[in-house]
């Protein structure tokens, strides 16, 4: 594969700024020039690392893979550089190159081969001289404190394309180029076992908040919407967004060659709000290449009148939810809900038909008071009635009967969606919310929140209490905390672990993680979501060891208990010995040697050759014979003790 001059364009930030979404198109198709790198720049040098230090290993990715000779090793192992470089190629600013530089050294990004040297009188200075750190182990490492380097074996890297470093990691801030990241570690760089790679992947915005690690929703929110109008990114369809969604907004990369696309420049949430008098796009179809889908929205109060060539019964609709509703409907308006009555006035009392026609009626009237526009209201109160109405004919309930329950339980869905709406996280549009609610059945916000304990309520004061390094704090839980800390507790499944202490280490444990992250905020729900898993594996660990010590502890104390009975077998074992002389005439043979030894090294043999002595030697000499075997400490519990380590009738005393 071909490989372009790995050096960026000279692109400062006062050339591109805000107009580098005109000046950057998209990356080239993957079939053109791209950098074989290690996938532990994605899984850990761009989750994990200052923007600096990003910037400083992309370069040095860039300039050593970048290239290669016609055997395919690379043209460069070793990089060395001035500050110059890496101002102007890694666009990395004079007073942050020393603290990248050392960022990476400590965190075994790289290692410096050669220490630059400063000019001296009559002597030219010189470049420091650095190389990529590789890890020549088999074992593919993403824990920041066990990194040793780069994989440096077969597998686990990702053809990326060259514009990502040369462009992205370069110019855009590090929340971007961390967005940007995680688009191509869950498409592009994620192989199945068959070999073959994604090219789209549905990410939520909390799977985006936890794969980036970034502390704040709006930074995240901010850097989807520069990632997508900058040309980076596509979202292929908007997800659902709120408790209980169902779908998850689908992302790749955006190609040169993508058709009939163009940058997306709306929030991050559905439905998003249209300027007044102004038009929105659909941005599910135009992705998909489809032609834009328009909706006209006039500047005043007055008659409303829908466009002739626009459907009327459109399931994707976007609402104005500040848009003041008309006191006086317009004609047609007026005209439907009259007709309406009429054909329900004419229908006979007590008719199915007649009751399913008012039911249907009411909830559309529902969703019409709330702020919906009459037509969206008859879709959606038509789309679900008709689901139901399809379940239960193939259940076998009869036409007339099944039409009236269906709109029987649309309107009591309705009723407890528009109930509920107010305890929902909504970000923008209520409307639209409330519409994703009905389509997907949300469930009542309260009944997925865990219960509220006093357990949940001590371990969020105590976390706080933690984090600022005190017995106690003044800063107070926020609503949401004690059912989070109650549900992250049940996770934990610690049967007799204390909610205050475990509160406690939880933000001792998060204070100490954020101690080199200055825009780190405290918030235990944002802790949870980020720390939680890392919190839970250090419990673990804490407690594994804790095991362990006290396995060892009770061991020895097994092993003192029952050492007389061991002695005893040892003594047997030495009298046993008498029925084998020629074993024995072995065994004082070598005695022999041992004393003529400490003979010439002028010791008394005599001294130090006691009956205990003789019996624990001749255990040592036949512990591992192939004739006389004399049984371990250990083996002779486990084979011959009754009581031994670890069986029912162990007992601390010996018998």
């Amino acid at each position: 594969m071909s490989r372009s001059n790995p050096e960026p364009q000279n692109t400062t930030s006062s050339q591109t700024g805000k107009g580098s979404a005109v000046l950057f198109s998209g990356y080239p198709a993957p079939t053109s020039n791209t950098t074989y790198v290690p996938n532990q720049f994605l899984d850990v040098v761009l989750r994990r690392a200052s923007r600096g230090a990003v910037r400083l290993v992309g370069y040095m990715l860039r300039r050593i893979l970048g290239w290669s000779n016609p055997d395919g090793s690379p043209q460069e192992t070793q990089v060395r550089f001035s500050y110059t470089d890496l101002t102007q190629g890694a666009n990395i600013s004079n007073g942050a190159i020393r603290e990248a530089i050392d960022e990476a050294l400590k965190a075994r990004y790289i290692v410096c081969i050669e220490q630059g040297k400063c000019n001296a009188s009559g002597v030219l200075g010189k470049s420091a001289t650095y190389e990529l750190n590789w890890d020549e182990s088999d074992e593919y490492i993403t824990e920041p404190e066990r990194f040793r380097g780069f994989f440096a074996g077969n597998g686990n890297r990702t053809y990326i394309p060259n514009a990502f470093f040369d462009h992205t990691i370069r110019n855009e801030p590090l929340a971007v180029a961390k967005v940007v990241g995680a688009i191509v570690r869950h498409t592009i760089a994620f192989q199945d076992r068959y070999g073959f790679r994604r090219t789209q992947k549905a990410l939520s915005f909390d799977d985006l908040l936890r794969i980036t690690r970034l502390n704040s929703r709006s930074t995240l929110n901010d850097a989807i919407k520069i990632a997508l109008s900058h040309c980076h990114i596509l979202r292929l369809e908007t997800g659902t967004f709120g408790n209980g969604g169902v779908h998850k907004s689908t992302y790749s990369l955006r190609w040169e060659d993508t058709t009939g696309t163009a940058p997306e420049t709306s929030s991050v949430e559905p439905s998003p709000k249209p300027p007044k008098g102004g038009t929105v796009q659909n941005p599910n179809l135009q992705n998909q290449g489809f032609s834009p889908v328009l909706e006209s929205r006039p500047q005043t109060n007055g008659p409303k009148s829908e466009p002739r060539n626009t459907p009327k019964s459109e399931p994707r609709t976007v609402q104005n939810p500040n848009q003041e509703r008309a006191k006086n409907r317009t004609s047609l308006e007026i005209t439907k809900n009259n007709t309406l009555k009429e054909q329900q006035q004419k229908q006979t009392p007590g008719d199915p038909e007649s009751e399913a026609a008012v039911v249907s009626f009411q909830a559309s009237s529902l969703l019409k008071e709330i702020g919906f526009l009459d037509r969206d209201a008859i879709t959606i109160v038509h789309t679900k009635t008709q689901q139901y109405l399809q379940q239960l004919v193939a259940d076998g309930t009869p036409l007339a009967e099944a039409r009236l329950t269906a709109a029987t339980r649309t309107e009591e869905l309705i009723k407890n969606q528009i109930r509920w709406l107010p305890k929902r996280s909504v970000a923008k549009s209520k409307l639209g919310m409330l519409r994703s609610a009905i389509e997907g059945e949300f469930s009542d916000p309260d009944s997925q929140l865990p219960k509220v304990d006093q357990a949940g309520i001590s371990f969020a004061k105590s976390y706080y209490a933690g984090y600022a390094g005190s017995a106690q704090t003044k800063m107070e839980p926020f609503p949401r905390d004690p059912s989070l800390a109650s549900q992250f507790l049940a996770s934990l499944k610690l049967s007799e672990a204390n909610p205050e202490e475990l509160g406690k280490a939880f933000g001792r444990f998060v204070r100490e993680r954020h101690a080199t992250d200055r825009n780190a905020k405290p918030f235990l729900s944002s802790a949870i979501n980020l720390l939680g898993d890392d919190f839970t594996k250090h419990l673990e660990a804490r407690a594994a060891k804790k095991l362990e010590d006290q396995k060892t502890k009770t061991k020895k104390i097994h092993e003192e208990t029952f050492q007389g009975s061991y002695f005893d077998y040892l003594k047997s074992q030495a009298l046993q010995l008498k029925a084998h002389p020629t074993l024995l005439e072995e065994f004082e043979e070598e005695r022999k040697q041992q004393a003529a030894m400490m003979r010439k090294m002028k010791l008394d043999p005599a001294k130090f050759r006691t009956e205990t002595e003789r019996v624990e030697a001749i255990a040592e000499y036949f512990r591992f014979h192939k004739q006389f075997r004399i049984l371990g400490f250990w083996d002779w519990d486990q084979q011959l003790n009754p009581n031994g380590y670890g069986t029912k009738g162990q007992s601390s005393k010996a018998h």
